[in-house]
């Protein structure tokens, strides 16, 4: 799940890249802008202040000219990106130290900081304050209501025993499974996630799963593997989904055909009893 913490890193990478992005800070000049109204225009004046032998301050001043004139606008950029950076490098500061303090409380945080062997204790209806289990009503009422997601064409549809659409035959596959054990699940349901630079970008899991809980598991069945192309796309995903805190073993579970095309039916029930029924 992506909780605040990660959403405070994605915060603070995109920051960096911001403030990295910037030209290199130029040396500051000693003094102060004075900015004159007159009646048809505004000029500028940026003033000098140094000390005399005698220790004696003395203000020299340059006039800049109108406002909008190159001097003027130069002067201005130097200011503008001055405090940009100013306020860059001093949200990257107090963001670093929320990173370091913050303690997330979701419960795989919760499990991992646990002494061997109290972990993962499965207390039956166990949940967060103020949240409570959903019905099998509200489960299956969660699967059929509309949702953004991949649009697919019809040359690439099949279908599911239940009537639902799907990519791949393989996907068929699971699906039928999936409605076997009882399980409500979303097909290609809208995912939007932060990438490495900091930007919101979106993606489309094979299978979306709701729990009881409240919680979302995510299935990506991967079938070509053996094409370098598509092997190089499933690896950028799996490392999209981790930095967005869906995690392979926790709340991400991966399929995958072997290298001419094959799936094993006994492979996917395996992989539902051990690691989905068990929030069921």
């Amino acid at each position: 799940m992506f909780g605040f913490k990660d959403a405070i890193k994605a915060e603070l990478k995109r920051l960096e890249t911001l403030r990295d992005m910037l030209p290199e800070a130029k040396p500051k000049q000693s003094g102060y802008v004075q900015v004159h109204h007159g009646r048809s225009d505004v000029t500028l004046r940026f003033c000098h202040v140094e000390k005399n032998p005698e220790g004696k301050r003395i203000t020299t001043s340059t006039r800049l000219g109108p406002s909008d004139s190159e001097e003027a606008k130069a002067l201005k950029e130097e200011f503008y990106l001055r405090e940009l950076r100013r306020r860059l490098e001093m949200n990257i500061k107090y963001l670093e130290r929320l990173v370091s303090k913050y303690e997330a409380f979701d419960e795989d945080s919760l499990n991992d900081s646990l002494p061997y062997g109290l972990q993962a204790v499965p207390f039956e209806g166990i949940c967060m304050p103020g949240e409570k289990r959903m019905s099998k009503e509200e489960l299956d009422a969660w699967s059929r209501q509309a949702y953004p997601r991949n649009m697919m064409t019809g040359k690439h549809a099949h279908y599911s025993m239940t009537g639902r659409v799907m990519r791949s035959k393989s996907e068929v596959i699971i699906a039928n499974i999936l409605d076997a054990y009882d399980i409500p699940y979303r097909t290609e349901e809208r995912l939007e996630l932060i990438d490495e630079s900091g930007y919101k970008v979106a993606r489309f899991p094979d299978f979306t799963i709701m729990t009881p809980g409240g919680r979302k598991l995510y299935w990506e069945h991967f079938g070509l593997l053996n094409q370098d192309e598509y092997s190089a796309a499933a690896v950028d995903k799996i490392k999209l989904y981790a930095l967005n805190g869906i995690i392979p073993g926790r709340n991400l579970v991966i399929s995958a055909e072997s290298h001419y095309g094959e799936i094993d039916s006994g492979d996917i029930i395996n992989i539902v009893e051990n690691c989905i029924m068990k929030y069921f």
